[in-house]
């Protein structure tokens, strides 16, 4: 498999030790209670949700618009359509039988085309997390939590800090493994949809294993 997907590596021994506490962290400063684990397809990322359902008790799923930046800059030089991906039914299996027997591996959201560049990437991912915002706020109650790639930790919680204080001024330096975003608002049945960068949606945000950087400094 390694030969075969030679991008899309597992998790290491090292990495599988670490999640369960990094999970327990965003539950103890979370002020709900997580009530799924979203994964993007790809192996490390899957590995990383199993423990972090192992360790809440939560059931999963993948979303392939959680997936990485489908391009040159994460992949090298290929000819379209790209380095061959895991198939819904190879990334269903990476899960062990014992979450399998909990709930159904369902596989949605679409996968992005080659070549996608970092740019279109941040803007996917984004725009996906904006959508379990919405999916959060109309199921009342529901939180997420979503395993995905650090762009897309550092562009959401980069624009989650543009709104917040008295973090204004920082943007996200570098995301190290297991590093997360935590964001949090208070809504009301039938409230519209808010973005990450809503002036009203007062969210609250936090962070863990992320280096921030004052926005005036240089990259």
């Amino acid at each position: 498999a390694g030969r075969k997907y030679p991008f899309d590596c597992p998790l290491s021994s090292r990495g599988r030790m670490q999640v369960g506490a990094v999970a327990r962290e965003m539950a103890h400063q979370s002020s709900g209670t997580f009530s799924y684990v979203v994964s993007s397809p790809y192996v490390r990322c899957v590995e990383t949700a199993v423990e972090v359902c192992r360790a809440l008790h939560l059931p999963m799923c993948i979303d392939r618009q959680l997936g990485e930046v489908f391009g040159p800059a994460c992949f090298g030089e290929w000819s379209a359509p790209g380095p061959l991906r895991r198939s819904a039914e190879d990334v269903a299996a990476c899960v062990p039988p014992d979450l399998r027997r909990l709930s159904p591996i369902d596989c949605i959201g679409q996968e992005p085309t080659w070549p996608e560049s970092i740019e279109d990437a941040r803007l996917r991912m984004v725009a996906r997390v904006e959508q379990y915002v919405e999916w959060a706020a109309r199921l009342e109650g529901v939180n997420f939590i979503l395993v995905t790639h650090g762009d897309c930790v550092g562009s959401c919680l980069t624009l989650a800090l543009a709104r917040g204080v008295p973090t204004a001024e920082k943007v996200v330096e570098k995301v190290n493994y297991c590093g997360y975003a935590l964001l949090e608002r208070t809504c009301d049945p039938g409230e519209p949809n808010v973005g990450l960068m809503d002036d009203t949606a007062k969210w609250q945000v936090m962070h863990g294993h992320v280096v921030l950087r004052d926005r005036s400094e240089p990259a």
